[in-house]
């Protein structure tokens, strides 16, 4: 009875181990891309803005898991580039350059493993942003800046690179009312305290 009680312990250990391994913080620089597909036509005075544009952000995320399947964790991105908008203003084609100033959110996850090396995840929470396009004309710069908050959404996934690294890819969604919904895509290396 000892002995198989023994080799019972023994045989569950790593999975105890590694369980036990998740629970607590952890810590995730990487990057955050966005895509947009922009389509508005103003009043009067008839401004058309139609375009492509690209952002994207340098990210931290911090992060404490209560168990294998429940955590919560908040991100932070400060953009990095800007892409261009073409606008037109009263028939004059002008260009926009939009960037993103931050990004900062707040999420409860749960996460699924996926055996003992991967996970997937889905997260919830809320965020704001800001936007800011610059435009220069005749020789001068106007900038103007968006403040958004909002309810977020998405999941992802998670691979262990070793006892205290990992690499993490999520999809999130911003909701922004209406069919104006925006998608962030990222990636993050993470560590384990």
């Amino acid at each position: 009875m000892k002995a198989t009680l023994l080799a019972l312990l023994l045989g569950l250990t790593p999975f105890a181990t590694f369980a036990q391994d998740d629970r607590g913080f952890y810590l995730g620089i990487g990057s955050t891309y966005e895509s947009d597909d922009t389509e508005e036509v103003g009043g009067p005075e008839t401004t058309i803005v139609s375009g492509h544009v690209e952002t994207n952000t340098a990210d931290v995320l911090v992060g404490y898991d209560f168990s294998r399947y429940l955590g919560v964790e908040a991100a932070f991105g400060r953009g990095i580039g800007e892409d261009n908008l073409d606008v037109l203003v009263g028939g004059f084609p002008v260009t926009i350059r939009v960037s993103v100033n931050y990004f900062a959110g707040a999420f409860l996850k749960g996460a699924l493993p996926l055996g003992n090396r991967a996970s997937a995840h889905l997260r919830t929470g809320w965020a704001s942003f800001k936007t800011v396009g610059k435009l220069e004309l005749f020789g001068q710069t106007m900038e103007e800046g968006k403040s958004k908050n909002s309810f977020v959404y998405g999941g992802g996934f998670g691979v262990r690179l070793g006892e205290r690294f990992g690499l993490r890819a999520d999809y999130t969604v911003v909701t922004l009312g209406s069919d104006d919904d925006q998608d962030f895509v990222s990636l993050a290396l993470l560590y384990r305290f």
